[in-house]
């Protein structure tokens, strides 16, 4: 029995649909990312699974008991914001407490110290929001989150306020924390490289409906169409069948066998790193990017290059974005 069901799940405002009949089931314990551009539809659906937003059509079943109805305090649920709405007079212990007293739990010190132990904050139970990292209070709100022991957990863009070098730590740890405890996850995020290296599956949503729903390796590599293709990572597009990623492309001095061809002008060639990113304008007007290696032989802006890359690398479209 899958743990989340979503049920032709339709919200509107006025004449505007934001989530347009959204189908979808999540596995126990499963990191489900939703994922898409402004406006798609992503927290919205969050919200309504949380119980903060009435939707206008369709059913929410959590654990195989329909919830569509039901308040948010009879759900379950876990969640944490964008903001973590942390209570800034009040210490990290009544925090994470405070979801527990409200549901009248008892052995409140027990709980809260093992969810503190969980997010590694065993020793900053005494102290207020103030006094801690970004970091250090995202954890609390997840502790906050996990301590009721919910059905699900419900994340919205909780990662979104912290440093490039914290974020990538916190996608690590958000990681390990689900799987510890297994509980069945949904993550909105802006953030492709969260979706594609936390999640178990995708869901990609565009203009309030579902375009593809898999696991991050084939939605990457075998997108339903154009729109998933270019939202997901970066994409090149060959006419209006084809796309190649810009890892696929070499950037070569002259032609070489097994490769699809383009006679290309360096446009910009940028060092990041692990890569050169490389503009690539072609003979016929279009342009192109692709990432080299370092090491690779470089080009310079203004270059006379070749574009190449192996037919099986080409991703075949079989639709396009809507």
């Amino acid at each position: 029995m899958a743990s989340l069901q979503l049920a032709e799940l339709t919200k509107r405002y006025g004449a505007s649909t934001a989530v347009d009949g959204l189908t979808l089931a999540v596995d126990e314990g499963a990191f489900v990312a939703l994922v898409g551009p402004s406006g798609c539809g992503k927290t919205t659906t969050l919200r309504m699974i949380a119980g903060l937003i009435e939707p206008d059509g369709g059913r929410i079943l959590i654990g195989g008991g329909e919830v569509t109805r039901e308040p948010v305090h009879r759900r379950n649920i876990g969640l944490v914001f964008q903001s973590y709405a942390l209570f800034p007079h009040m210490s990290v212990f009544e925090n994470v407490a405070f979801g527990l007293r409200r549901r009248g739990l008892d052995d409140v010190d027990r709980r809260v110290g093992a969810a503190l132990e969980r997010v590694r904050l065993g020793g900053f139970a005494a102290r207020r929001p103030r006094e801690l990292s970004g970091g250090q209070q995202q954890r609390v709100a997840l502790a906050r989150a996990i301590v009721i022991e919910p059905r699900l957990l419900l994340l919205d863009e909780p990662l979104s306020n912290l440093d490039a070098a914290l974020r990538e730590d916190m996608r690590a740890e958000l990681r390990r924390l689900q799987q510890d405890l297994g509980i069945t996850t949904l993550l909105v995020t802006h953030d492709q490289a969260e979706a594609l290296t936390m999640a178990d599956r995708i869901a990609v949503l565009n203009r309030g409906r579902l375009e593809q729903y898999d696991t991050p390796e084939t939605i990457y590599r075998r997108p339903a169409n154009a729109f998933v293709a270019q939202f997901v990572g970066r994409a090149n597009f060959i006419g209006t069948s084809l796309a190649v990623r810009p890892e696929s492309i070499r950037v070569l001095a002259r032609p070489e066998p097994g490769y699809e061809t383009r006679a290309a002008q360096v446009v910009v060639a940028a060092f990041a790193g692990a890569a050169i990113h490389y503009t690539l304008r072609l003979d016929d007007g279009g342009e192109l990017r692709a990432h080299a290696a370092p090491e690779a032989p470089p080009h310079p802006a203004g270059s006379r290059v070749v574009a190449a890359w192996r037919p099986e690398d080409a991703i075949r479209l079989p639709g396009t974005a809507r």
